[in-house]
């Protein structure tokens, strides 16, 4: 009786003192989640972040844990370079990889602009719809193009006086997109500013050999520019990279505008933008977070215009020569169809009354 009575206060004390280290625990996982969520982060605790390093140390993506990916998205955000994280870029870099696009990471887009990942995909370009006016957007054909980076927004006058130490808009202001450029300036645009950040320039530039694919009369510059849609600086986007985005991409919800169908909330047009251009970014974004896609300036693209075809296309380019190139997106004084997502329009290519934003290949 005295052995068995022995026994049971021995379990009794081993039950007892296994619940009182097992609630410590508990306790101390719970205070180190709360100082945590008051200190930003997310609820992870210390011995949670050692198994997650672990686990990710045999999936082949470092020892990062999601503590430490909070802790480091907070840090990327406060430098500008928005919100991918080690970790994040570690995968993309493996995908990229295995699609033959290099390495090249949204880490590594580090500018004083915000840029936007692109996974490529295939979609439908133009459109076939009667409330579309023009046949110029017809017909709606397959176009696949490969993952690419495009700013968030419109070069501003801010952005482009500091690299090229002039600013051609007629609407002034710092943040307002620059509105007066013709696209050679984009393009010298484009090279001088991936010179000055150490990247390989896109363009080949001639300005005394006359363009004999450029079939415009009214062009008299008709510089040859020719472009390396490999190297890692800055170019223009091609018009099928620009719709794609401007759809959303592989987050598309199929918006009339870029960013949704009430063209008020997303566009500056000439029914609201006050017949002038406004500040960038003051519109709400589209699926990719790009904003003023629709409206506001109307931006150049790289190629070369003409009419849509039914056929499929990867990564086109357009012609190989023709009279205009190509602009998108309406403007601060164009109707409301003039910026929906499958607007276009040919311009003369040293027309000075648009804007644009940059693009960075990542094959």
């Amino acid at each position: 009786m005295k052995r068995e009575l022995i026994s049971t206060i021995i379990i009794c004390s081993a039950t007892a003192i296994f619940f009182n280290v097992t609630s410590c625990k508990a306790w101390k996982l719970n205070s180190e989640r709360k100082a945590n969520e008051k200190a930003g982060l997310c609820r992870l605790t210390n011995e949670e972040a050692e198994n997650e390093r672990s686990h990710n140390e045999a999936e082949g993506l470092g020892s990062i844990t999601n503590l430490e990916v909070e802790k480091e998205r907070n840090q990327n955000e406060t430098a500008g370079f928005g919100q991918i994280t080690n970790a994040e870029a570690e995968k993309e870099r493996q995908q990229n990889e295995a699609s033959g696009f290099g390495k090249f990471t949204n880490m590594e887009v580090k500018t004083t602009t915000g840029f936007a990942f692109v996974e490529g995909g295939t979609f439908k370009m133009g459109c076939d719809k009667d409330e579309f006016v023009s046949s110029y957007y017809k017909p709606a054909h397959l176009v696949t193009v490969s993952s690419f980076y495009i700013c968030d927004h419109e070069v501003t006058q801010k952005e482009y006086s500091k690299v090229m130490e002039t600013n051609p808009s007629h609407i002034i202001g710092d943040n307002r997109p620059v509105d007066a450029c013709r696209w050679y300036d984009t393009i010298e645009f484009c090279n001088a500013l991936s010179i000055k950040e150490g990247l390989t320039p896109c363009y080949t530039i001639d300005k005394d050999k006359k363009d004999p694919n450029n079939l415009n009369s009214i062009d008299k510059l008709k510089w040859t520019v020719t472009c390396d849609f490999s190297a890692n600086g800055y170019r223009l986007p091609t018009e099928a990279e620009w719709e794609y985005a401007a759809r959303g991409g592989r987050k598309s919800k199929g918006y009339k505008y870029s960013g949704g169908n009430f063209i008020n909330s997303v566009a500056w047009y000439n029914e609201n933008s006050g017949l002038k251009t406004n500040d960038v970014k003051t519109k709400l974004p589209n699926e990719l977070g790009l904003y003023d896609m629709s409206g506001n300036v109307e931006e150049w693209c790289w190629d070369w215009s003409s009419k849509y075809t039914t056929a499929s296309q990867t990564n086109p380019v357009g012609p190989l020569s023709a009279n205009c190139r190509i602009v998108r997106g309406g403007g601060w004084n164009g109707y409301d169809h003039h910026c929906t997502v499958a607007s276009r329009d040919g311009v003369t290519p040293t027309f000075s009354r648009y804007g644009f934003r940059l693009v960075r290949s990542c094959r």
